[in-house]
């Protein structure tokens, strides 16, 4: 309500910070990373596909005069995986999936720490804001070719400068909000996924073991070998996507984050926020380095 007739009371916008107000570092490596995901998936996607066909081409029964051109289809299929393969093994697209995840993940949390006043930029310290600058330069240092652009923007974002300003309940509300509900919400919809995504494929495979067993079984021993390669290729795709170790990493997660929200809640002093905000920020990249472990075994 007014206090005047015909003046409308202006409130502030609520204090909050996305990714968008994060480092243009993060930016790019996030992009760099989803460029190597699609890449990568797809070149595996497509050697999968293409080396089943040639399978599936190999027993089908033709005559004499066929047998030619089915053998130079086949070696055509063998002659496109390789040169995926090749392709793959050049370009090194899960390099920069995992790297530039990594980068991204990094300058992220770094991000937080610095807004929200956690160590080791602790809100008192009148060096955070050079000492921040100075971890920025030496990750970007250290960081690995990614194809990340140019930066268009600064280093610490007005928004950023906004949260780290305001008070502890301030901050405490927009970390617990923007960082740790956002992202629970987010490991909650992908472990769900990857759950589905697990259970599918299981019956998948399956069903194709089971077909494969019944042609062995009635004498379509071609038909077998082409659904054995199927089999062989979807447990191969599954190694990919390890649907079941992620869904296992992505829910103890969230059941983690949803612990520290509750300490934090229970945070009344700063110097105890600063050591409470850091271990939060702990949780969340432990994920991401078990995640980056796995994948680059499988790499």
């Amino acid at each position: 309500m007014s206090s005047e007739p015909g003046v409308e009371t202006r409130h502030s916008p609520p204090v909050a910070l996305t990714d968008d107000d994060l480092p243009d570092l993060h930016d790019g490596a996030n992009q760099a990373s989803l460029r190597g995901q699609t890449l990568f998936l797809r070149a595996t996607w497509l050697k999968l596909v293409v080396a089943c066909t040639a399978a599936g081409v190999s027993a089908i029964p033709v005559d004499e005069d066929y047998h030619r051109v089915l053998t130079s289809f086949v070696g055509v299929c063998f002659l496109a995986v390789l040169v995926v393969e090749a392709f793959v093994w050049a370009t090194k697209p899960e390099r920069d999936w995992y790297d530039g995840r990594a980068l991204a993940e990094s300058t992220k949390t770094m991000a937080w720490r610095y807004a929200v006043g956690a160590a080791p930029y602790a809100q008192a310290d009148p060096t955070a804001r050079a000492r921040f600058v100075n971890d920025l330069k030496q990750l970007l240092k250290d960081a690995p070719e990614t194809g990340v652009h140019p930066s268009q923007k600064e280093p610490i974002s007005v928004a950023m400068e906004r949260v780290r300003a305001g008070s502890l309940e301030e901050r405490r509300e927009v970390y617990l909000r923007d960082r740790l509900e956002d992202q629970r919400r987010w490991y909650a919809a992908k472990a769900d996924r990857n759950r589905t995504r697990a259970t599918q494929w299981r019956i998948f495979l399956l069903a194709f073991e089971g077909l494969a067993i019944l042609g062995a079984f009635t004498g379509h021993v071609g038909a077998a070998g082409f659904i054995a390669a199927i089999v062989a290729a979807g447990a191969a795709w599954m190694g990919i996507r390890q649907h079941e170790n992620t869904k296992r990493a992505y829910t103890f997660a969230t059941h983690e984050l949803a612990i520290a929200g509750n300490e934090l809640r229970m945070v009344t002093d700063e110097e105890r926020w600063t050591e409470a905000a850091a271990d939060a920020e702990e949780a969340v990249s432990r994920e991401h380095t078990m995640w980056r472990a796995s994948r680059s075994s499988v790499g």
